[in-house]
């Protein structure tokens, strides 16, 4: 409390601040894992200007003490006090510390949300190695709190770095009904298909991207009975949609989940048996006019249940 005053009465000029500031310089950086000395840190970060000597050393003495500082709740809270109004230069000091944790730390409560920060406010140039760090363990990162926003920054923010594609497609590979379920997993599959709409407009659209197709396909077989329709409806509500993504390397994958929905399969099939001598012309298009021959007795049976 006596220190406390001592920033509050005296001003940046004076001997009285300028020693206070270097006692609690000289005590970093086991002054920022205390609750106590975490305030003290940050009333000079907030009694000093950006232009201060004082203020740069103390931006400076919380810098060095990273990676160390992101990890606990006291000293993220500083780190990202800085951050609100770094530079570019020490926002990059602050990735360039955390590289070969990133994994550990978008595990971590509070580490990630410096990752989610340097990933809003950095380019794809500066913070590629997030993704790629984190490759191998997209598994593990869908289902865990924090990781999982972690994926939504990287999709929001880093759509089209190569390593957030083949970490998102890992996310994928498995069993993408169990991360559409999950409580957390289910916000990155919200995050693909926010991501797919922004990308390419409509569902019928973003049915053809590479991974929001999978979420659709899952979205429209597992989903709450009315959501699903209500999707499937969105999908094959423009003339001509379903033969477009039957003849799509994705969007096939989205056909074949219509085509288990009672309520709209018959108008599916209906398109595309109107539409067989095209899909017949294409390789995935055929595919699926095969399976529907193969299937006669399933489709027979669907066929008569109407359309949306």
């Amino acid at each position: 409390t006596l220190v406390q005053q001592v920033l509050e009465s005296a001003s940046g000029e004076e001997p009285a601040y300028a020693a206070t500031v270097g006692a609690i310089l000289d005590a970093m950086p086991a002054l920022a894992f205390d609750g106590n000395g975490c305030t003290l840190v940050q009333q000079v970060l907030e009694s000093a200007s950006g232009e201060e000597p004082a203020y740069a050393a103390t931006v400076g003495a919380i810098l060095d003490a990273m990676p160390a500082l992101a990890f606990d709740g006291n000293g993220c809270t500083l780190v990202q006090q800085v951050l609100e109004s770094a530079s570019g230069e020490e926002m990059r000091q602050v990735a360039a510390s955390l590289r070969g944790s990133v994994r550990l730390a978008a595990h971590s409560p509070y580490a990630h949300h410096l990752l989610e920060h340097l990933l809003h406010h950095l380019g794809i140039e500066d913070t590629s190695f997030i993704a790629e760090e984190l490759k191998g363990g997209g598994r593990e990162l869908v289902l865990n709190e924090f990781g999982s926003s972690v994926l939504c920054q990287l999709l929001l923010f880093s759509t089209h770095d190569p390593s957030t594609e083949q970490l998102i497609e890992e996310v994928l590979s498995g069993d993408t009904t169990a991360v559409c379920h999950h409580k957390h997993g289910h916000k990155v599959a919200l995050a693909i298909l926010d991501t797919a709409r922004r990308a390419m407009g409509e569902v019928p659209r973003s049915s053809r991207h590479r991974f929001a197709a999978q979420v659709v396909a899952e979205a429209l077989l597992h989903g709450a009975a009315e959501d699903s329709h209500s999707l499937a409806v969105a999908v094959v509500c423009k003339p001509g949609a379903v033969t477009s993504l039957a003849c799509h390397c994705f969007g096939v994958q989205v056909v074949r989940s219509l085509l288990r929905l009672p309520r709209i399969s018959g108008a599916v099939l209906q398109e595309l048996n109107t539409n067989g001598h095209k899909l017949k012309k294409d390789k995935f298009g055929a595919e699926i006019m095969m399976e529907i021959g193969l299937h006669a007795g399933a489709c027979d049976a669907l066929a008569p249940c109407g359309g949306a």
